[in-house]
Parts: structure tokens; sequence; C-alpha cells
């Protein structure tokens, strides 16, 4: 992508390492004159302002879905125990928030913030550097 952004050109009789070099410098003077933030930093943002739109409406439907957890309702009428599948665990939309509660919130969940939004926005760095530290190892 960004090379059709930089403006890719194959010059007849050109070598295939000079044509990628030459691409390399533009893309490399396109991404200085538009920089781009790195993808794990885009999606810590994009997650945490999800997170602050659904403590925004905290009586919503989406709020409760996202709290309701299907082990603690389980009883004798259940068929089965809700689980994970084995093998290598997925991560859920929101682990990464709920580690981030975990570490930076003296064990809080991040869903109580609801009544206290400043104090969530004011977090949102620290969320970004912990995605990008959880990324990276």
């Amino acid at each position: 992508m960004l090379r059709s952004i930089a403006g890719w050109v194959r010059v007849e009789g050109e070598d295939w390492a000079d044509t990628m070099r030459r691409m390399k410098i533009r893309v490399t003077r396109a991404l200085d004159a538009f920089p781009v933030k790195p993808w794990s930093e885009q999606f810590a943002h994009r997650q945490f302002i999800f997170a602050t739109r659904l403590l925004q409406g905290a009586r919503t439907w989406t709020l409760k879905a996202v709290a309701w957890n299907p082990t603690a309702t389980t009883n004798e009428n259940t068929p089965c125990n809700p689980h994970r599948t084995p093998g290598r665990p997925r991560r859920r939309w929101d682990d990464f928030l709920t580690e981030f509660a975990a570490e930076h919130l003296a064990n809080q969940d991040w869903t109580t913030f609801e009544n206290n939004l400043q104090q969530w926005l004011l977090r949102q760095q620290s969320f970004a550097d912990f995605i990008k530290a959880k990324m990276t190892t």
C-alpha cells in the first residue's frame, strides 16, 4: 500500500534490486512527509476509545454483555460448562484491558470507571505503552 502511495513505477530494463532501492527511498520520503503511527499504537488507541464509548453508555446492553460471565451463571440445569477450546488460547478483545486494569489500576475492573470517566481518559497513553510492551514481548 505504501508503494502505491509513493508511486510504484517499474522502469523498463532496470534491475529489480535497483527498483526496490528506489522504491524504498520514495516510501521513506513519503513516511517522513506523512508519518504513520505503528500498528500497535493505533490498535491501542482504537481499543481504548471503544472502551471509553462503552463506559459512556454504561447502562447499555454492550457493557452488560462485556461484564457477563457465563461460568458464574451455570447450574445443574446447564448442559455444559462454557470454556475456551483446548490449544493455544485466543485473546478476547478485552483481555488487554483486563490485564491493564489488574497491573495499573489496583486490581479494579476497567468497567468500574463508568462513574469516573475523567480518570479513565487520563490513562490512555499508559494503556498505549502497555500494549506496545505486550506486543514486543
